[in-house]
């Protein structure tokens, strides 16, 4: 139920709500924080890599 619900408030409700205020510049600024968030958590990943491999020396 509570993952059914987040997305169908995210695949639906958020683009009903942008596209009733008019508002084309919130798809943007949704955009470029999913991409900084995805590359966050590649910068992470990589560091935890490497703390794996530094305790394995």
């Amino acid at each position: 139920m509570g993952i059914g619900a987040f997305l169908l408030a995210v695949f639906v409700a958020v683009p009903v709500i942008i596209n009733l205020t008019g508002r084309w510049d919130f798809y943007y600024t949704l955009t470029s924080v999913a991409l900084l968030s995805v590359a966050a958590a590649g910068v992470w990943l990589t560091f935890y890599i490497g703390r794996i491999n530094i305790g394995q020396g």
